[in-house]
C-alpha cells in the first residue's frame, strides 16, 4: 500500500486499532539505509527501521503511553519487532520486513524452478526497463506526479526557485525507485509545518536543495492536531 494513507483526514482523530498500529510501523519504517539527525544526535537506520519516541508514537496513534509500551512489548514476544537504544534514541526493527514489502516475489519463489527462477528475473528486468521508460522526461505519468509535486510544495519566488533542476531531480529519484507519494507526502507535511509557522517565502529551502537532501525522510507530521495538513489525494 502506498506510503501515507493512514494519513488520510477520513481517519483524523480515531484512535488506531493494534492492526492500524503495525502498518504504521512498516509504513515508518526506512526502505533504504540513511541517517536521521534528532536533537543534535545522529541515528543510523537500515532499510526496515525507524526511530521514534513512545510520546511520538503514542500521539500518532491516539493512544496512552503504556498502552503503547504494552503493545511493542507484545511484538517483541511474538519475534515481530526488535528494539534498541542507540545514542539514547529508541530505534525499532521491522523482523521479516522484505516479506512485507514483496509478498508476491516471496510466494513465487518458494515454489520455483531454477527455470522458472531465471523466467522470474528476465520478467523483473523487463519491469524495470518499462518502469525506466514510464518515468522518462516525456512520460505523462512522470509529468503528472512532478505537478503534484510541484504544487504540493511550499511557494517561493520563481527566480529563487528553479523549476528545471528541481523536475530533473524528482524524475531521477522516480527512476531509483522512491515512490512518489513519499516525496510528495512529505512537500505537503513541509508545506504544512512552513504555514503553521508563518514563514516568510524568502526562508523557503529551495526545491532542488530540499530534494537533494531527502528531506521528505525528516518531514512528518508535527502532529496528529496537525493531520489535515496532510492529504495524500495522490
Amino acid at each position: 500500500m502506498a506510503r501515507g494513507w493512514l494519513d488520510h483526514p477520513i481517519f483524523d482523530g480515531r484512535p488506531y486499532c493494534q492492526r492500524a498500529a503495525w502498518a504504521w510501523l512498516i509504513e515508518e519504517a526506512s526502505y533504504a539505509g540513511r541517517r536521521r539527525s534528532i536533537k543534535g544526535r545522529t541515528v543510523e537506520l537500515k532499510r526496515g527501521q525507524l526511530t521514534a519516541s513512545i510520546r511520538f508514537i503514542a500521539k500518532a496513534w491516539r493512544w496512552n503511553r503504556s498502552a503503547v509500551e504494552r503493545f511493542l512489548a507484545r511484538l517483541k514476544t511474538e519475534t515481530m519487532i526488535k528494539t534498541a537504544t542507540e545514542t539514547g534514541q529508541l530505534v525499532i526493527t521491522i523482523c521479516n520486513y522484505e516479506r512485507y514489502q514483496t509478498r508476491a516475489a516471496i510466494d513465487e519463489t518458494a515454489t520455483e524452478t531454477p527455470v522458472g527462477t531465471e523466467a522470474r528475473q528476465e520478467r523483473d528486468k523487463l519491469e524495470r526497463k518499462k518502469r525506466k521508460e514510464s518515468l522518462s522526461d516525456d512520460s505523462p505519468e512522470a509529468a503528472r506526479q512532478f505537478e503534484t509535486f510541484w504544487q504540493a510544495y511550499p511557494s517561493r519566488s520563481p527566480h529563487a526557485n528553479p523549476r528545471k533542476p528541481a523536475r530533473s531531480k524528482f524524475l531521477a529519484l522516480l527512476a531509483a525507485g522512491t515512490p512518489a507519494e513519499a516525496i510528495i507526502a512529505g512537500a505537503r507535511n513541509y508545506a504544512a509545518s512552513v504555514e503553521l509557522a508563518g514563514t516568510e517565502p524568502k526562508f523557503v529551502t529551495q526545491a532542488i536543495t530540499w530534494l537533494n537532501q531527502e528531506r521528505w525522510n525528516d518531514s512528518p507530521p508535527a502532529d496528529a492536531g496537525r493531520r489535515q495538513f496532510v492529504q495524500m489525494g495522490l
